[in-house]
């Protein structure tokens, strides 16, 4: 005991600082590509391990110094340029690098069709992008609603089948449906880039060439989780592309879009200087979510959050306080991410029905 007691009063010091760094490095993790639990403490126990280290050897210098005054000043002094460089340079760092070297996602879409989902036809429909990459989708023509259609959009690291559950009532309802894989995601070409992505540029390049190549005259869309990132940012760069967007999965892209203080937010105010640094090139801009829905003013908007994930939630009445007319909000109790159509299906399928109404 007595020699625990000494090891603590000597490294009361290391212990706090490591301390202090495993838990920012978890609660940055998290924004991670949605990480499992064992990744996140793998993650906090590596950066514990690397604070210690350091801080151990920096305590043996400082401690050599002779005035009480200036080892105070040296210990401030190591404390903030840690901590800031962190989480200004570090953590930001490795975010961006985990963007750019995650595996691919690129594969064959095979066996499964709309056919399965309650459509009577339907036809294969790529897109070539204005940089050559060529993106790949089903259209499923309009049996009753022939004035609209509506554009699916699936989450990271999944492909256009993610979005099934989503098409089926939307295809009973005799609408329009497109429903592609994201760059890098399935059949589609492309680099997998969860950071720098073309995606929001993507859906609008898709969305105006359905309209020269069918008599829809009304667009809404579905977005689920990075997919509804992938939409909302298209409408906050075009506020006339869609007349009505659902929008399931959102998490803060600002510190402002969430009711409660998430330190980790605070990633994305540096992650352009930080791009610039690594990649020279800056990283695309991204308007807090707030801003784009309270800007909003010609597109309705339904915002969907799971009410059993603690981000996601608070994103969701976060959002319900943006001040405009055209934004609903529906946060499902006990629901996880993207599942509240599988734990309340038969409102979430009328809700979502009820929405499209409006084209």
């Amino acid at each position: 005991m007595t020699t625990l007691k000494q090891y603590l009063s000597k490294n009361l010091f290391t212990l706090l600082l490591s301390l202090i760094g495993s838990i920012t490095a978890a609660n940055y993790s998290c924004l991670f590509q949605h990480p499992k639990s064992w990744e996140i403490v793998l993650w906090a126990a590596t950066t514990f391990i690397i604070f210690y280290l350091a801080t151990h050897f920096t305590v043996k210098f400082i401690r050599k110094i002779n005035y009480r005054t200036k080892r105070i000043a040296s210990y401030s002094l190591y404390t903030i340029t840690t901590l800031l460089a962190c989480n200004l340079f570090v953590f930001p760092s490795l975010f961006l690098l985990t963007g750019q070297i995650v595996e691919d996602n690129k594969h064959s879409i095979c066996r499964e069709t709309p056919l399965e989902y309650g459509a009577t036809n339907y036809q294969n429909l790529n897109f070539t992008m204005k940089d050559g990459v060529t993106i790949y989708g089903w259209y499923i023509p309009p049996t009753t609603q022939k004035n609209s259609l509506i554009i699916l959009i699936h989450g990271h690291y999944a492909d256009r089948r993610a979005t099934r559950e989503w098409a089926k009532p939307l295809i009973k309802a005799g609408y329009g449906i497109y429903m592609y894989d994201l760059r890098g995601h399935g059949e589609s070409e492309g680099v997998l880039d969860y950071v720098h992505s073309n995606f929001s540029a993507d859906l609008l390049d898709i969305r105006g060439r359905l309209a020269n190549q069918f008599s829809a005259q009304t667009f809404g869309a579905v977005g689920l989780s990075m997919g509804a990132h992938t939409l909302i940012n298209a409408v906050g760069k075009d506020a006339a592309a869609f007349q009505a967007v659902w929008l399931d999965g959102l998490s803060p892209q600002a510190p402002k879009d969430s009711d409660v203080f998430r330190p980790e937010l605070w990633l994305f105010s540096n992650l352009d200087a930080v791009t610039n640094i690594i990649f020279k090139s800056p990283a695309p801009k991204l308007e807090p979510l707030l801003d784009i829905l309270t800007e909003n003013k010609m597109t309705n908007i339904m915002v969907v959050a799971a009410g059993a994930e603690d981000m996601e939630s608070s994103t969701g009445r976060k959002l319900a306080t943006a001040k405009s007319n055209a934004i609903d909000n529906w946060v499902i109790p006990g629901a996880l991410h993207l599942n509240g159509i599988t734990i309340v299906p038969n409102e979430y399928k009328q809700k979502l029905l009820d929405f499209f109404k409006a084209l």
